[in-house]
């Protein structure tokens, strides 16, 4: 399993695509969790995010992205994240994470560097803990720090796969702009059906946007 200080190292070796390749492959975890908010808040537009991811995936197979589009399409996103002083359910928390993290993935397209996709790795993680901590804290009212209950969440099988996501998709990466479209497409797919998986699990009732 791939620690934080490894994965750096990996995503230092990758080309600059390839680890703009490897952030978005994480937004594609994280989407369901957006779709997820629109659901439960009657809020936000999850086609919004996917306009961005498909506008990023164009980069990754050869497309240019222009800073101004790449601007753009930051503010449209940031539109789109919640209020969650508005909104307090878990999936505002979440969905705000995931505007985070392809926000981010599409800066990796200008800055090119391994740390801005180290931080999309960081929010995807971060939204895992934040899943744990809503659902599994058995103490329901605000409470200090319980370090045993942080370290259970740092060993939970969640918190343990997304590690294990992140290091098949440094994998996936390194071989990106050797893939046809349709192989990509897949890719997209299967990473949509990994995580925490609100619509999956049964957390939310199945009334996914279509897009």
């Amino acid at each position: 399993m791939m620690e934080s200080n490894q994965l750096r190292t990996h995503l230092d070796a990758l080309p600059p695509r390839s680890r703009t390749a490897f952030a978005a492959l994480c937004c594609e975890r994280l989407l369901p969790t957006y779709q997820a908010f629109q659901v439960v808040e009657r809020a936000g537009s999850t086609s919004v995010l996917i306009d961005a991811l498909d506008a990023i995936w164009a980069y990754i197979g050869g497309a240019t992205l222009s800073s101004e589009a790449i601007a753009q399409l930051q503010a449209t996103c940031e539109h789109v994240a919640p209020d969650t002083e508005e909104h307090t359910s878990l999936y505002a928390e979440l969905a705000l994470i995931t505007v985070s993290a392809i926000c981010l993935t599409l800066q990796t397209i200008l800055d090119q560097q391994s740390a801005t996709a180290a931080e999309v790795a960081e929010r995807a993680l971060a939204a895992v803990d934040a899943y744990l901590n809503r659902v599994a804290d058995p103490q329901l009212t605000v409470h200090a720090v319980n370090p045993a209950f942080d370290a259970w969440i740092a060993s939970a099988p969640l918190f343990a796969s997304e590690r294990q996501f992140q290091q098949e998709n440094i994998a996936a990466a390194r071989t990106i702009t050797m893939l046809q479209d349709h192989d990509i497409a897949r890719l997209r797919a299967i990473e949509r059906t990994r995580g925490i998986q609100p619509f999956i699990r049964g957390l939310v009732k199945n009334e996914m946007p279509e897009r």
